[in-house]
């Protein structure tokens, strides 16, 4: 078996990509519920592109915690509230009570990059992961559901 030894500054970002890794599980996860009480609706196209975004984010970050030498998690985390929204969202539903928590959701995971990036114990690589392709994403998954909500 061979082991590798991580520094102390190594395993801190695994760590935070770790936490971000299972915010993007739970919002794909979330994204899934929603995009089925959507099924019928023309938004369901939108929130799929979403879904698409957040899995290619968690892919993105397993890769990354693999090439630091990590072990990517499995586990959603804190987007349950949301999708716990999503569910209790009566049917017929407003499409707002469902576009509401994924929006709240999408800043909660917006946050959490930003709180990455100001962390001065987070590699500079995982900080180049989150500013050129994680937030930025979410920023615009953040304009598509505010388009979305503008429309309703």
């Amino acid at each position: 078996m061979i082991t590798t030894k991580i520094d102390k500054r190594s395993r801190h970002s695994i760590q935070v990509c770790n936490g971000l890794l299972h915010e993007e599980i739970s919002a794909v996860e979330t994204y899934k519920e929603a995009i089925e009480r959507f099924s019928d609706e023309p938004e369901a196209g939108e929130l799929r592109s979403i879904r698409h975004g957040h899995a290619s984010s968690v892919e993105a970050l397993r890769q990354h915690i693999l090439s630091m030498g990590g072990l990517p998690g499995l586990n959603s985390a804190a987007w349950r509230t949301f999708s716990c929204a999503i569910e209790k969202a009566d049917h017929p539903f407003d499409k707002k009570d469902i576009l509401l928590p994924l929006h709240r959701g999408e800043e909660q995971c917006q946050t959490e990059y930003l709180n990455a990036l100001d962390d001065v114990d987070v590699l500079p690589e995982s900080k180049r992961l989150i500013r050129a392709e994680l937030l930025r994403r979410s920023n615009d998954h953040l304009l598509v559901l505010q388009a979305l909500a503008r429309s309703e």
